[in-house]
């Protein structure tokens, strides 16, 4: 089923409007738990850049986990380097073969 391209520009938007008033408020707020000296600019650009690449690492992450498994990548996904996320699949299914083992062997 696909959904209409209404639909995904309304979701962007309200996404973005969130984390619009999400970064505007970590941005002046941050005055709060900040010490008002020397490097006070210098640590309010650190903790907005740190906020950036986390919210970065989460799109990448997210979009590794959704268009990996997808035979045809299209889009800005065209060139996603997928070695990471089939690295970190075999981690994951080696960290829960063995509860796969002992479920099978019960059910043998």
């Amino acid at each position: 089923m696909q959904t209409p391209i209404i639909i995904g520009v309304i979701i962007a938007v309200m996404a973005l409007v969130t984390f619009s008033g999400w970064f505007y408020e970590l941005a002046s707020g941050m005055g709060e738990f900040v010490l008002d000296d020397q490097f006070f600019n210098y640590r309010i650009g650190a903790a907005t850049l740190f906020s950036i690449i986390f919210m970065v690492g989460v799109f990448w992450v997210i979009s590794l986990v959704n268009e990996c498994p997808k035979e045809k990548k299209e889009g800005i996904f065209a060139g996603l380097n997928c070695d990471s996320y089939l690295k970190m699949k075999a981690t994951a299914d080696e960290v829960f073969k063995p509860k796969d083992k002992a479920v099978n062997e019960t059910l043998d």
